[in-house]
């Protein structure tokens, strides 16, 4: 059986945590929250939100671990792309020292350490950085604002923001025109996504394969909000990923 330690880092008000330990338990998964990383006996929040300030993203096409290292400031004139976007592998680099120097995590093969954090990321490739949900790695990344902003809206949310930003209309209306076509932050259904976000990353520590081909799989790689409140919310999973979750 495979053991899953659950770290939170500031996640959606909405996640109910005790929901996904039993469904994650329900699955033959040996699930338990270790508790929030500030409040580890070692955090120290003012040196962990200075380096955050130093891994924010300024430019989507500019990455960070190329052009700067953490704690440079950015060029005279930069602008922040927007306020809180982070590098998600320095994230990860950071959230590995706090817990290491807590309590060095588990790392053998059936142990997974998942720390669910607020915090928006991206990793850089195709010239540019793109908001993810999840993270692989250890210890493994999964985003509650990710599940918001990283899969694409409907086409004609795009369609209908171009068309309000070049008449100066306030784009906030749009939220209200498409409400229920993507997950919001205050969403209760971030709970069940969240859940078949984590069984993804149980399928990658067994097989190195996070994602199934299957798009009827809460397993598959949901690209459009309307896949994952399909797709992920219902948790639906297909037989070859039953078996592998099984095993």
């Amino acid at each position: 059986m495979i053991n899953i330690n659950i770290y939170l880092d500031g996640p959606s008000p909405s996640l109910e945590i005790d929901r996904v330990i039993l469904f994650l338990k329900s699955m033959n998964l040996n699930a338990e929250l270790k508790g929030s990383i500030s409040d580890i006996d070692s955090f120290n929040s003012s040196d962990f939100d200075e380096y955050l300030d130093s891994i924010k993203i300024w430019d989507i096409e500019l990455p960070l671990d190329h052009r700067r290292g953490p704690g440079e400031l950015p060029p005279p004139g930069t602008e922040m792309v927007r306020d809180k976007f982070f590098d998600g592998y320095w994230l990860q680099r950071k959230l590995y020292t706090v817990l290491n120097d807590h309590n060095p995590p588990d790392y053998s093969g059936n142990c997974l350490n998942i720390v669910l954090t607020g915090k928006l990321f991206g990793t850089f490739g195709s010239r540019r950085y793109h908001a993810r949900v999840l993270l692989t790695g250890e210890p493994c990344i999964l985003s509650t604002s990710g599940i918001v902003e990283a899969p694409a809206r409907p086409r004609e949310y795009y369609f209908a923001k171009a068309r309000f930003m070049a008449e100066g209309r306030d784009i906030s209306e749009l939220d209200e025109l498409f409400k229920g076509s993507f997950v919001e932050y205050d969403s209760p259904k971030i709970t069940d996504i969240t859940c078949s976000y984590i069984l993804q990353l149980v399928k990658y520590s067994y097989t190195g394969e996070p994602f199934c081909p299957d798009e009827g799989c809460c397993l598959h790689n949901s690209h459009w909000q309307e896949q994952v409140l399909e797709l992920q919310y219902n948790k639906k999973i297909c037989g070859d990923c039953r078996a592998i979750l099984k095993d």
